[in-house]
């Protein structure tokens, strides 16, 4: 009898223990699970917490339920293409889908490095875009516009009507297919989405500055960089000596770290023109904001550049005449869904 016990008494604690191994392993799913989610890998989130419901059974942790399901709404309402190729004129431009969504634009109050300009903190709600995996390249621009950034450089020369005596801020930096177009006007960078828009039959513009910032935060899929992709601004951005006279140029586009979106270049390289007036903030809640008529003649630019020191944060924002240029402005285009 003793020995009956003995034996039930081991198989009771030994299907417990079985139990409680497989309930850790399970949890792995789990956990991997919210990995992928939170990094926007939807397809692998489900996966992973698919199999950790089919298997832990007994006692599921209800937060897995619900990353299933959200997982799955945000998979269904995904358009079938997450970017497309822009592949008229040789093109060559990726676009890439920023889904819509809310999320809070400028600097918060308590952070002291930013300024005054991009504070307060507002709510602004925006549509889906399609928007540039890099900056417009010098061979995008030359395919489009039929100049190169030399003969750019000349034709804003002359209407400035810039002496040779100030040829050093007219300096032509590096040149090259993937390196971005430089000396641009907002004039010019909205004619190129004029122009472009024509050709193709689809609606390109320069993107709102809302449409800029939530673009570079990483959308959705943000992860609350300081930088478009890293807390770390070597890591994603070509930026050098707020000095002109410096030895600081434009690199090639791409070569350094994407942001969550898998968008290069949103801080450093060159600065890059929004659609709108320039404005000062509010509190106000805002959806598809297009900047404001407050009296600034001036464009909005954002980004920072290679020249720039430390204003390449996300949240920094500046603001130049719109015939304004010098040799490290340049901009991205949006594409804007039918």
């Amino acid at each position: 009898m003793r020995g009956l016990r003995y034996i039930f008494l081991c198989v009771i604690l030994l299907t417990a223990a079985t139990t409680y191994v497989y309930s850790q392993s399970w949890d792995m799913f789990l956990d991997k699970g919210k990995e992928h989610y939170d990094k926007g890998n939807y397809e692998k989130a489900i996966e992973n917490l698919e199999l950790y419901l089919k298997y832990e059974t007994s006692n599921p942790k209800a937060e897995a339920k619900i990353l299933l399901e959200n997982a799955h709404k945000i998979v269904k309402q995904r358009p079938k293409e997450a970017y497309f190729i822009e592949d008229a004129l040789g093109l060559n431009m990726k676009m890439i889908y920023v889904e819509g969504g809310t999320f809070l634009m400028g600097a918060p109050e308590n952070d002291e490095e930013a300024i005054s300009d991009a504070k307060p903190q507002h709510q602004v709600t925006l549509d889906s875009y399609y928007i540039a995996e890099f900056e417009v390249t010098q061979s995008q621009w030359e395919k489009v516009m039929g100049t190169n950034v030399f003969q750019q450089r000349d034709k804003l020369k002359e209407i400035c009507n810039i002496e040779d005596d100030y040829a050093i801020y007219w300096k032509i930096h590096n040149t090259g297919n993937n390196y971005p177009m430089y000396y641009i006007i907002w004039d010019d960078a909205s004619a190129f989405c004029e122009k472009l828009s024509k050709i193709t039959g689809k609606t390109y513009m320069l993107p709102t500055e809302a449409q800029w910032e939530f673009a570079a935060r990483g959308g959705n899929r943000s992860r609350g960089y300081k930088y478009s992709g890293s807390n770390n601004i070597n890591e994603i951005a070509w930026y050098g000596s707020s000095d002109y006279y410096g030895k600081s140029h434009p690199s090639l586009v791409g070569t350094k770290q994407a942001n969550e979106l898998g968008i290069y270049d949103m801080n450093g390289n060159v600065w890059e023109w929004c659609n709108d007036w320039y404005g000062k903030y509010n509190n106000t809640s805002q959806i598809n904001p297009t900047g404001t008529s407050d009296g600034f003649n001036d464009k909005v630019i954002r980004g920072g550049s290679f020249n720039s020191g430390e204003y390449v944060d996300i949240s920094y924002r500046t603001r130049y005449y719109e015939y304004d240029t010098i040799g490290h402005y340049g901009f991205r285009v949006v594409c804007i869904p039918d």
